[in-house]
């Protein structure tokens, strides 16, 4: 039940992380442009004036339609490697991690320390308001679905077989 649990908290991270909103709900602080043109390869290798005004026009073009939007996977790799870890059935307790000591450090740079050089905070591992109460529901649904096992499971071994 507890990996099921954990598991349904890291859908929940990756869902906010995917419409670009922190652990409060609120939109991630902007790529800056420079990092926005390296993450989508944007990278000219124009040599002439006439050449780097045009790669230019392209870059604004993309950061102007929105194609900036924050949703941390340069690789894919530091919320790929986010999963369960610890899981304790019968204390009823889970710790979620990385599962590559370079996925924690990405992590840790973005939720503690800051990342980039002016050290921006995008605070990713923790839920919403919103996404805390679909997973509250989701627990109580747990927990009722494993009461009614539990009492299934007593109520067949106390009345004999026929």
């Amino acid at each position: 039940m507890m990996d099921k649990a954990a598991n349904k908290f890291i859908e929940l991270v990756n869902e906010q992380i995917r419409q670009g909103v922190d652990e409060n709900g609120q939109p991630f602080i902007p790529y800056s442009y420079g990092y926005f043109i390296r993450k989508n390869h944007l990278k000219s290798k124009a040599r002439t004036k006439q050449g780097k005004l045009k790669a230019m026009k392209k870059f604004d073009a993309a950061w102007n339609a929105g194609k900036h939007k924050v949703n941390l996977t340069l690789t894919g790799n530091m919320l790929s490697a986010l999963t369960p870890m610890n899981v304790n059935e019968p204390g009823f307790t889970a710790k979620i991690g990385f599962a590559n000591p370079e996925a924690a450090t990405i992590a840790f740079y973005h939720q503690i320390s800051g990342a980039g050089r002016s050290r921006v905070l995008r605070k990713f591992l923790g839920l919403s308001q919103s996404n805390m109460s679909k997973f509250m529901d989701y627990i109580k649904g747990l927990l009722e679905r494993d009461e009614e096992n539990t009492v299934a499971n007593m109520i067949s071994k106390l009345i004999p077989r026929l």
